[in-house]
């Protein structure tokens, strides 16, 4: 498939930016494995430190969002992770800042770090880092499901994303014809590497567990022509999870 031309990629992008927002910016997401008797204590010092220490870096303009996820699916559990933050930021360069942002004596000067650590309640898994191509939501979603994509060209995987799929789905969302209450499509930045086994995600986000494992478009209109960007990627993952708590995008 022959690459989609700088001026048509142009005009694609003032026309999905009527649509909705179409931007970058910089998510940081870090999967932990947290045993079973630790997750009561590990969500109730996430959840009554942690967020709040985000909720100020947010008020400083230092991020943009915070959120706690938990996976519900899975095979091997204990083993791969089951919980996933999400961490955005509006500039790449905030990133540099991150020591300064998670400095929880700011915001709870009488805390001891044994009172709030999580890590020694967890083990992290992975950390990755993405930017953000183009996101839309009527809602804060409850539940998300998260799809890797692996493709042989990523920008061809995410130009065919915009092009083929994104107007249907923003489509749907404005009409009400479908379960789905946010989109977002990113491409991983690092880490990179043959073995990696995705280069981007879309993201589809729910208000019910139900609607996130059978999601619907309704049946008024035809359904987009997406052969040419199921020839361009596979989804090596598929992954549900539910909200735990999320700052900055209440």
């Amino acid at each position: 498939m022959q690459k989609i031309s700088s001026m048509f990629k142009g005009i694609l992008w003032l026309v999905l930016g009527s649509l909705t927002q179409v931007f970058s910016n910089v998510e940081v997401v870090q999967t932990r494995l947290v045993p079973p008797d630790n997750i009561d204590e590990f969500v109730e010092r996430e959840t009554t430190y942690w967020s709040e220490v985000a909720r100020k870096a947010i008020k400083d303009g230092k991020m943009v969002g915070w959120s706690l996820w938990q996976r519900l699916d899975g095979l091997n559990v204990d083993e791969s992770h089951n919980f996933m933050f999400i961490n955005s930021y509006a500039e790449t360069t905030d990133l540099d800042h991150t020591d300064e942002i998670w400095n929880f004596k700011k915001v709870f000067p009488n805390k001891k770090l044994e009172d709030v650590d999580t890590f020694g309640l967890s083990t992290v898994k992975d950390v990755l880092f993405y930017d953000r191509i183009a996101f839309s939501s009527k809602a804060q979603p409850k539940f998300i499901r998260i799809n890797y994509a692996k493709a042989a060209d990523v920008q061809d995987y995410l130009d065919l994303e915009l092009i083929e799929w994104f107007p249907f789905v923003q489509e749907r969302m404005d009409s009400g014809k479908t379960n789905v209450v946010s989109w977002e499509l990113s491409r991983l930045v690092a880490p990179r590497g043959r073995d990696i086994p995705h280069g981007a995600i879309s993201i589809d986000g729910f208000d019910t567990l139900s609607a996130a494992l059978f999601t619907y478009y309704g049946t008024d209109v035809p359904f987009p022509d997406i052969e040419a960007l199921q020839k361009v990627h596979y989804k090596a993952e598929v992954h549900v999870y539910k909200l735990i708590k999320a700052v900055g995008q209440e």
